[in-house]
């Protein structure tokens, strides 16, 4: 098992970011069997490649022991219920103090020895997920994969089928995986799919063939919901607009990625673009 593919079905960046999340998933495999982790993000068209130097055996990853990918979020009002939940509002107290700090000392060395430090890379994420009141179902989707803790051999092989053949054949995988989730007593469920990661699904005007003036968002098979959400820490750079209420999320949109590469160059790239003016922040992110 070597390559994957990711099939675009809504042509826009929710399909990036399902490729991302399935890469994300692969690297941390490759890396708990001992291989090596070379490996590549292609756009071939109609279909996002991940190559792998090295193929995971079947025997390897059923040996592989359960590991998360993205953690809850505990805020004042939502609670997650799956080990290592990010505390929200204490980064949010360690963020306003380290800024209110930095309006009376601009040198981050003497602010660090003060102990006030930056906000960490994935704090955009987590405020742009609470700020979009997506907390909740975000936090449905870490404890179903949490919820696959005993059977996550299951879970992956069905992950592998699915992503190893083209076109995906995600009915397949959905009846596989509803079989098993009875098995395990694991809730089956539609999710909703929210607009932080499906920007073509927010609510209203999203079916094909208008019927009715209903504002209400879409569902979809959580599986994938999962994957996006994990491909938007990847490749996601989510930012507040200077003297606007507004935000704007940058997707990158490789053509061919070495993701060893992106690793060591992703973080840098997050800390360039800054909150400030729409026009310059879109001008910095295509120069980056």
């Amino acid at each position: 098992m070597n390559r994957f593919f990711v099939e675009k079905r809504t042509g826009t960046p929710a399909d990036t970011l399902e490729a991302f999340g399935l890469a994300k998933l692969i690297d941390v495999l490759a890396t708990e069997s001992g291989l090596s982790t070379r490996l590549t993000l292609q756009d071939m068209g109609s279909v996002y490649m991940i190559d792998l130097a090295q193929s995971l055996q079947a025997e390897q990853v059923a040996q592989i022991p359960f590991l998360q990918l993205i953690q809850g979020l505990n805020t004042a009002k939502k609670q997650v219920n799956a080990p290592n939940g990010i505390d929200y509002l204490a980064h949010q107290q360690r963020n306003n103090a380290y800024f209110e700090a930095r309006k009376k000392e601009s040198d981050e060395q003497v602010l660090r020895e003060q102990g006030f430090t930056p906000p960490v890379a994935e704090w955009s994420t987590w405020a742009m997920i609470n700020q979009m009141s997506a907390t909740a179902a975000y936090n449905g989707l870490v404890e179903i994969w949490q919820a696959h803790e005993a059977c996550f051999a299951e879970l992956l092989a069905i992950i592998f089928d699915l992503y190893q053949t083209m076109p995906n054949d995600w009915e397949t995988a959905e009846a596989t995986w509803k079989l098993m989730a009875k098995n395990h007593d694991i809730l089956a469920k539609a999710v909703p799919q929210l607009q932080v990661v499906n920007p073509g699904k927010g609510k209203g005007g999203n079916r094909s063939k208008a019927n009715g003036l209903s504002v209400g968002g879409l569902k979809g098979f959580w599986l994938a919901e999962y994957l996006k959400f994990v491909g938007l820490y990847q490749a996601a750079i989510p930012r507040v607009v200077s003297g606007a209420k507004d935000r704007k999320t940058y997707i990158l949109r490789p053509k061919r990625l070495s993701w060893r590469t992106h690793q060591q160059v992703f973080p840098a790239f997050q800390k360039a673009i800054y909150a400030q003016t729409a026009i310059k922040m879109d001008v910095l992110f295509v120069l980056g």
